[in-house]
């Protein structure tokens, strides 16, 4: 009884240590999204090797991040499409916060539509053939790529990865993943600007221009008011001496008739008194 009792206590202590031990996190599984044209996984990061150009728009697990590449996984969608990992550039895919919709990558089928279509080891028809698939039978794409001027594809068949050339298949069409693609932002437009009022400059102008020309009005001034005083005076001064000798012509008739028995220098002082004007009280004395 006593040996029930304590496995019953360590029942219960077991039980409420692991109700009060705090949840295990699950690693968080990260996603990269190819969002462009052309990129490229490659078989590894020192040769650069390119396996296959990755479908646009879909999802690759992130196994981890080195230097400049993600290392990444694609499919592992049932026995037709096994897993495979590469190396993708890190400029060239999107790290993803949230996880994404399934399916992460298109699993689509080709087939042949030739006599036989070759599996090659490498995308050129003088490397190692595989294996020959028949008329009508499906490999698993996984990506394509250009080598040689055709177009290869990158599949899986019979448990081998290979090279198929694209003429000896049906053409695989590949939808966009139904996450629609992150727009670019578009730039602002810049509002028109106002026309730029341009304020009139005011000339400069040279100190010794200005001292001349001052000089010049004061000279011209001057020669103004000479022309307007000076006819003045002359004519008074005229005035005064036609006044004068109108006078001494008086003078000197008078002299003439009181003193009939007048000098001949009496007659000749007659005779140019503008040039000698004598007084009355001479011219007839």
């Amino acid at each position: 009884m006593k040996f029930v009792k304590l496995i019953c206590c360590c029942l219960l202590l077991c039980f409420v240590g692991i109700c009060t031990l705090p949840p295990i996190a699950r690693a968080s599984t990260k996603y990269v999204r190819v969002t462009q044209d052309g990129v490229k996984l490659y078989t590894n990061a020192e040769t650069k090797k390119v396996t296959c150009l990755l479908e646009k728009s879909y999802y690759l697990v992130v196994l981890e991040e080195v230097d400049q590449f993600v290392k990444v996984r694609l499919m592992g969608q049932g026995k037709d499409f096994p897993k495979i990992v590469g190396y993708v550039e890190s400029s060239c895919v999107e790290m993803q916060e949230d996880e994404p919709t399934l399916p992460l990558y298109p699993t689509e089928y080709v087939t042949v539509q030739s006599s036989g279509a070759r599996l090659y080891f490498l995308p050129l028809q003088s490397s190692d053939v595989q294996m020959v698939a028949t008329n009508t039978q499906r490999l698993a794409y996984y990506g394509k790529i250009e080598s040689e001027g055709s177009t290869w594809y990158y599949v899986y068949f019979s448990g081998c990865f290979g090279y198929v050339r694209q003429e000896d298949v049906t053409k695989v069409q590949i939808n966009l993943h139904p996450t629609p693609l992150p727009q670019p932002e578009l730039p602002q437009p810049t509002p028109p600007q106002a026309p730029s009022v341009e304020t009139p400059t005011t000339p400069t102008t040279n100190p010794t221009n200005e001292i001349m020309l001052v000089a010049f009005a004061g000279i011209l001034a001057a020669a103004l008011t000479c022309a307007l005083f000076l006819p003045s005076k002359r004519t008074s001064q005229t005035a005064f001496t036609t006044k004068t000798v109108r006078n001494q012509s008086q003078a000197f008739a008078f002299a003439s008739q009181t003193n009939p028995h007048r000098s001949p220098a009496l007659t000749f002082c007659c005779k140019t008194f503008v040039k000698v004007p004598l007084s009355c009280d001479t011219l007839c004395a």
